[in-house]
């Protein structure tokens, strides 16, 4: 006899979140984006992952929230989305952050961000 293969749906994960990156999760206002931020950059881009975080390069020094401002400014005009779709959740002072995009799914942040 042959065993059956585990699939997504025996975990009681969904096909779309099991497709999602560590650094992309859907919440109920919109997509959630965990990033690995790496201030005074020649200029502002992403550039892979760090440790299951979206690892985006920014020009911005760290200094008054100049690179927070700097990645939300980047992901609203990459994403389509306005400035304040785009609201600093988490890591203020640290290079470790999380960014809540309004209006957006996380399916469609990494089709345009990968």
């Amino acid at each position: 006899m042959k065993k059956k293969k585990k699939t997504s749906k025996d975990k009681g994960v969904s096909g779309a979140a099991a497709s999602l990156p560590a650094w992309a999760r859907q919440e109920k206002d919109g997509a959630v984006l965990l990033v690995h931020a790496v201030p005074r950059a020649s200029r502002t881009e992403v550039i892979g992952e760090h440790n299951g975080r979206l690892k985006i390069k920014v020009q911005a020094p760290p200094v008054e929230g100049a690179a927070n401002k700097g990645i939300r400014q980047f992901l609203s005009k990459r994403l389509g989305v306005s400035r304040n779709a785009v609201k600093l959740v988490s890591g203020d002072k640290s290079r470790e952050k999380i960014f809540l995009i309004k209006g957006i799914t996380p399916e469609e942040v990494v089709g345009i961000l990968s």
